[in-house]
């Protein structure tokens, strides 16, 4: 009888062994999997250029502009918009310098006028963040920086009153103050940065004869 006790109990140890080897083997493939998963999305993210500031609410893109201009999710408080709208301030002149700017450039260059990023990501003391702003202000904030890069007096006077009232516009919206000097600002960095005109050579003196 003790015999058949020693058997019982040697095999429920056997297939308690057994039990617990097959588990971990399972746990294994489940971390090995958990694992795999996180790193694709991750990478994914990377790829698509996801924003690494959470900052504004968790907000990003067309999302945090439509929060800010009260176009979009109700349920986030106005206190909660005023505590971000400081920092939002500065993201907002960012976006806006590096839309102009890359006028400016590609205007400087004689390149081919192109389709700006929307969203677009800019860089913050936290990291980066997708920024959206209305495709019509992209465009806008692009053109007038294209068209500075060789614009002469007349051609400025123009586009200053179209830069001011679309930037008047963007900071009206978001609920924020704007730089009174920052359109005139971005005009005088654009042409400050223009190439020097070639020299005009005089017409050689002609003997008298």
């Amino acid at each position: 009888m003790s015999l058949l006790i020693t058997a019982l109990g040697i095999i429920l140890l056997l297939v308690t062994v057994i039990t617990i080897i097959y588990l971990i083997g399972r746990i294994d493939l489940l971390e090995s999997f958990i694992s795999t998963r996180l790193s694709a999305t991750a990478t994914n993210t990377q790829e698509k250029g996801g924003s690494t500031d959470t900052s504004f609410l968790g907000l990003e893109g067309k999302a945090l502009w439509d929060a800010l201009s009260g176009t979009g999710d109700s349920s986030v408080s106005e206190a909660d918009l005023n505590s971000i709208r400081d920092r939002y301030a500065i993201l907002l002149k960012k976006h806006i310098t590096t839309l102009f700017t890359a006028g400016v450039s590609d205007g400087q260059k004689g390149a081919s006028k192109r389709k700006i990023e929307n969203p677009m990501s800019i860089a913050t003391l936290r990291g980066s963040l997708n920024a959206w702003l209305p495709q019509q202000h992209v465009s806008s904030l692009y053109s007038v920086g294209y068209e500075s890069a060789r614009a002469n007096d007349i051609d400025l006077a123009r586009l200053l009153s179209g830069l001011t009232e679309t930037i008047d516009v963007l900071y009206l919206r978001s609920g924020i103050t704007m730089e009174p000097d920052l359109p005139q600002s971005l005009l005088n960095a654009a042409t400050t940065t223009l190439p020097p005109s070639p020299p005009q050579l005089e017409p050689p003196n002609e003997p008298i004869s």
